[in-house]
């Protein structure tokens, strides 16, 4: 890095800082006004759900969120109009008319940034069976902020229509998905992902496919955890991202078609079904995918210790097929009980292609190799997941014991026939290697957790999960004997590795609060116990290891309009299958992959110290984080003659990242919703004990932005930019990236169809490179997928309300929802 481009990234990590201070000097010393002082109007329209028309004389109640006491309220006039005026303050709304359920508005924020509210539309449903909450879409932001969390609303992101998982990834602030698909979060590719609270095969090599399998349009939110508390897994370098799928609560028969073809000879569809009574709720849904995506990439070697050139460049497509469904019941055995019980089924076929050409030149410029080898690979997955649930809440509110039994599965087979042309050293017989591979991945999860308040406004969380996991690969490698016509396994080179995994883990948490200051304190317990077997050589090794995973939260807020937060939590990242197996991997013969069975968990201690600002209808989140991870699993490259590469891992000495990042949403002339962040943060990786010289940092920073609006109420537009810097590793450096993506959206028939556009990369901009390096070699290596695509998307929301539900109304249950990740 040059000396300027040193003194930038300092002024700009002084700026940061110094915007945060004052953000915290505003709020500690307040300037003219009073956020908490003075009155507000709420105002709005009530109509009844079916028939559309206004409703008269409906009772509207403010109450205050802290203690449910009412403070004002208006009833509705001949045209559902009513206006409320109270002083500044959090409350919640409810709404009581005669023949209909009644209903409630859960958060509204009364003060002086925004002291004037319009309620959207508020419809209320005929019946007396149950009290419902009125989602406010117009009033809800895309980004939430809850203790220990950020929610991003996702669901109606048009940017993400017809995409996947890893789309939707790709467009959450703080994570960064690379050509290959990695993910990572704030710059550390150590993140535990989750579905619904769930591994779902995702602690597996095969988390990138499973991801590519999910559609986008399936997804109701995101969850980001960067510093999770004692209750979460304490799994994960730079925390939790937790993906919520859609679940339909709406009372009655309703469900969602999707049709969707993309360029490049992609299409999907999907079938969403929803039923649901005072007793039960019934969902499924179906979807489909399959989508064509050419690779290229290349390497580019110097070889100082012979002086050789290698040039590889690869041509490749990928087609995947996936089928996936999933169903499950939810029962209602009583007000405040739920017993659920859900299944998932995913079926898919991946075929590839490839041409990878080889050569290489001496000093002299002289050609001495020239090969090609092109091979045909056809994998097939499937996986099951199973989830038995059940959920008890008490009298007392908050006080809370829920149960949950998973259990996943996910298997492979890959065949894969590769052939190799010597264009120097021609010979009859063209080797031929066919590579069966197979592997089977199993996890059970138990886990228990309680809930006990307490009547000082403080509460005790405590619990046990146990894990247990199984994972068995067997690969065999044969070659083509030309004299007898058939394959002969070659011995040398196939290999069965089984690995076996149990973690028991019990933790404790305490939070409260005095006044505006809030807490809490939390320490988790895990034992891991590990067995590893190569087969092949009759090999096994053990890991046996206790840890303890202490945290903290500390928040203050200031008035209604600010909070400042400090977290701290100590994490794990344990080596998974690939890292440990010692088999030497030779599926591409110049580049060979061999993992360590010898390599120690990393540990990660990670602070965050945040702040949340709102002004009016815009949020505003600056926060400062370090994080330094001790024995840092990384891999390294070594070159083991003139063309030929062995990639193997290591724990590292350490490495730690700490910088700045800014989230922020807001809406423009209240016509224009935007939301973006900034990341900014050093990186810097410690491996000299592997290699002397083996020590690097880097200034890095990412970004992304999103926009959207309607067009004179004909269609909706968004677009959204995102870019990645440079980072780096213990060996090298990744080069920056950026992506554009925008779409076009129109409804029909009342909003109940839509027809969306989407292209994505419109620039053609997104590719991988990394600059690798050592004492023998310098490398450049880049890799590029068909990411420019465009889309076309048909959504159809049908369905209808069934009246002749039970009549005895429950009491309003005030409990807010238990936590969608697991503990």
């Amino acid at each position: 890095m040059s000396n300027f481009q040193l003194e930038s990234s300092k002024k700009f990590l002084k700026f940061l800082f110094f915007l945060l201070i004052s953000f915290y000097t505003i709020n500690i010393y307040p300037q003219d006004n009073n956020s908490t002082t003075g009155n507000g109007k709420l105002s709005g329209i009530v109509i009844d759900k079916d028939t559309r028309t206004p409703l008269e004389g409906v009772v509207l109640t403010l109450k205050s969120l802290k203690d449910s006491t009412a403070k004002t309220g208006a009833t509705t006039d001949s045209k559902g109009l009513f206006l409320i005026e109270s002083p500044y303050g959090e409350f919640k709304l409810t709404l009581e008319y005669i023949g209909y359920n009644p209903a409630f508005i859960n958060h509204i924020l009364l003060s002086s940034n925004k002291p004037e509210i319009k309620l959207d539309t508020l419809k209320l449903s005929s019946g007396l069976t149950t009290t419902e909450e009125i989602k406010v879409e117009d009033e809800r932001s895309t980004i939430q902020f809850l203790p220990g969390k950020k929610i991003f609303d996702v669901g109606k992101d048009e940017t993400n229509k017809n995409g996947s998982a890893i789309d939707v990834l790709k467009n959450v602030p703080s994570v960064t998905v690379d050509i290959d698909e990695n993910i990572s979060l704030r710059g550390s590719s150590g993140v535990k992902i989750l579905i619904d609270g769930r591994p779902s095969g995702l602690n597996t090599s095969s988390r990138t496919t499973i991801l590519e399998q999910i559609p986008a349009n399936s997804i109701d939110r995101i969850e980001l955890v960067t510093n999770p508390d004692a209750k979460y897994d304490a799994e994960g370098t730079s925390g939790i991202i937790n993906i919520v799928l859609k679940k339909n609560t709406d009372f009655g028969m309703n469900g969602q078609v999707t049709l969707g073809a993309g360029t490049g000879d992609k299409y999907s569809s999907g079938l969403n079904l929803n039923s649901k009574n005072s007793k039960m709720n019934i969902f499924g849904n179906y979807n489909y995918r399959l989508f064509d995506n050419p690779i290229t990439g290349s390497i580019n070697r110097v070889n100082f210790i012979d002086n050789t050139t290698l040039f590889q460049t690869t041509n490749a497509m990928r087609r995947m097929n996936n089928h996936s469904v999933k169903g499950g019941i939810d029962y209602f055995p009583g007000v405040n009980s739920t017993l659920g019980f859900s299944v998932g089924y995913n079926d898919r076929d991946r075929k590839r292609g490839s041409s990878q050409l080889t050569t290489q030149y001496d000093l002299l410029n002289n050609l001495i190799y020239n090969i090609e080898n092109k091979s045909e690979e056809d994998e097939l997955g499937k996986s099951l997941d199973l989830d038995l649930t059940y959920v008890k809440k008490f009298k007392t509110p908050k006080q809370e014991l829920s149960l949950e039994l998973g259990y996943s599965r996910d298997s492979e087979d890959n065949n894969q026939l590769s052939k190799t042309y010597d264009y120097i050293n021609p010979v009859v017989n063209i080797p031929v290697i066919n590579d069966l591979a197979n592997s089977v991945n199993n996890d059970v999860e138990l886990s228990v957790d309680y809930a006990q308040p307490f009547k000082d406004k403080s509460q005790l969380d405590f619990g046990y999960k146990g894990t247990l996991r199984k994972n068995d690969n067997h690969s065999i490698y044969q070659n083509f004997d030309y004299t007898t016509n058939s394959f002969v396994e070659n011995t040398l080179s196939s290999n069965q590795f089984n690995y076996k995994e149990f973690i028991n883990a019990v933790y404790g948490t305490y939070s409260g609060s005095i006044k505006n200051f809030s807490y809490s304190l939390g320490l988790r317990a895990e034992q891991t116990s590990a067995d590893g077997d190569l087969v092949t050589t009759n090999t096994q090794f053990k890991k046996n290891y206790f840890s303890l995973f202490p945290s903290f939260s500390l928040a203050q807020k200031f008035g209604l309009e600010q909070e400042a937060q400090l977290t701290y939590s100590r994490r794990i990242s344990r080596p998974d299958l690939e890292d440990l197996n010692p088999f030497i991997e030779r599926s591409d013969p110049l580049n060979l992959q061999q993992g360590n069975p010898y390599l120690n968990p990393q540990y990660i201690d990670s602070y965050e110290l945040s702040f949340i600002k709102y002004f009016g209808q815009t949020v505003f989140t600056p926060s400062l984080f370090f994080r330094q991870t001790h024995d840092e699993i990384t891999r390294y490259r070594t070159l083991l003659d003139s063309n030929v590469t062995l990639t193997s891992f290591a724990n590292n000495s350490s490495s730690k990242t700490y910088g700045a990042e800014l989230i922020f949403n807001t809406k423009l002339l209240n016509k224009i919703d935007l939301n973006g962040n900034v990341n900014y943060y050093k990186s810097q990786a410690d491996a000299s004990n592997i290699q002397p010289g083996f020590v690097n940092s880097t200034y890095s920073w990412s970004g992304r932005l999103s926009a959207s609006s309607k067009i004179a109420d004909l269609f909706s537009l968004q677009a959204a930019y995102n870019y990645s810097g440079k980072r780096a590793t213990g060996q090298g450096i990744v080069s920056p990236f950026q992506t554009l993506d925008v779409a076009l959206k129109k409804d029909f028939f009342n909003q109940a169809a839509s027809l969306s556009l989407r292209v994505s990369d419109v620039f053609n901009q997104q590719k991988f490179t990394a600059n690798l390096s050592n004492i023998d070699y310098n490398e450049i290596l880049t890799r590029r997928r068909n990411s420019r695509a465009a889309f076309l998307t048909f959504t159809y929301n049908f369905g209808k309300q069934d009246k002749k539900f039970e009549k005895k109304k429950p009491k309003e249950d005030t409990t807010p929802p238990p936590d969608d990740l697991g503990n």
